[in-house]
């Protein structure tokens, strides 16, 4: 699942990503953005918990940490982390 908080949602970050690991690598892929609209609690938890890997994109440490924060979506990661779920990024989503 490729999480683009940090670069706005970006659309076009969304495509590549699904380019080079969807197509390219043939990978089942998706997106989970959390900026223009605001999942709940548990669309989050459903999504993060059934992934194998969790790719968080570069962009704006600052805004993507205040944004998931605020929508209690570290705690999500932290649950993902234990549960051995991949967590990954480059960047701001490196951090």
């Amino acid at each position: 699942m490729f999480v683009p908080t940090a670069s706005g949602d970006s659309e076009d970050y969304w495509g590549d990503f699904q380019k080079a690991y969807g197509n390219g690598l043939g990978c089942q892929t998706r997106v989970l953005r959390l900026l223009n609209k605001e999942p709940s609690y548990e669309e989050m938890e459903q999504a993060v918990l059934s992934s194998d890997i969790v790719y968080v994109g570069g962009g704006n440490t600052l805004k993507m940490m205040r944004r998931w924060r605020k929508l209690r979506f570290d705690r999500i990661l932290e649950e993902a982390y234990a549960r051995g779920v991949v967590l990954c990024g480059i960047s701001a989503g490196a951090m």
